[in-house]
């Protein structure tokens, strides 16, 4: 069995939004969850746009 060649992007350490470093406990849970790379804020924004967008609008 031959195994599958792949590359690991490395993560950025600043936020794709605004630019912040990031935190030690914001870069273990983008690993964990395979999310953007956003900062604590931003990523709770996301969730928050998600939460509108699945009850509809407010």
């Amino acid at each position: 069995m031959s195994l599958e060649e792949r590359t690991i992007e490395p993560l950025g350490d600043h936020c794709e939004v605004c630019g912040t470093q990031l935190t030690q406990a914001e870069l273990e849970d983008i690993l964990q969850t395979g999310g953007p790379v956003l900062c604590a804020i931003h990523a709770d924004d996301l969730v928050e746009d998600e939460d509108e967008d699945e009850d509809g609008p407010a």
